[in-house]
């Protein structure tokens, strides 16, 4: 058995709970007006370059066995070399994982800009 899915499909995770946190932090931050008004638009544009991720989801595949894999970081189906597909019961739940993943991928990195941004002006005025 190849363990590239399953470190794959480990990695999704963590991401996912650390985008869930992201999204979380930038919540809080934005309704205690801690963030300005500015950091609102931002995470409008994080929404909408995610949306555009989503749409290249398609495109990820990588080599696996004698075959490709589809689904990047959730393993979701895979081609032979003849181009025959094998799908299953996982495919459905592992696209909708990667499309979540990848709608909240922006979100990781404006909430670490975020807190970057809160930190260092805490720390500038004292």
């Amino acid at each position: 058995m190849n363990s590239i899915p399953i470190s794959l499909a480990v990695a999704g995770l963590g991401f996912l709970i650390a985008e869930i946190w992201a999204v979380v932090f930038v919540r809080r931050a934005l309704k205690a007006g801690r963030l300005s008004q500015y950091w609102r638009r931002w995470r409008m544009v994080a929404f909408a370059i995610g949306g555009l991720l989503m749409f290249l989801i398609p495109l990820q595949e990588y080599p696996l066995g004698s075959g490709r894999a589809k689904g990047i970081p959730f393993f979701a189906a895979w081609f032979d070399a003849e181009g025959r597909d094998y799908v299953g019961v996982i495919t459905l739940p592992a696209a909708l994982g990667n499309m979540v993943v990848w709608f909240l991928a922006p979100q990781l990195v404006l909430a670490f800009v975020a807190r970057w941004s809160l930190v260092s002006h805490d720390q500038s005025h004292p």
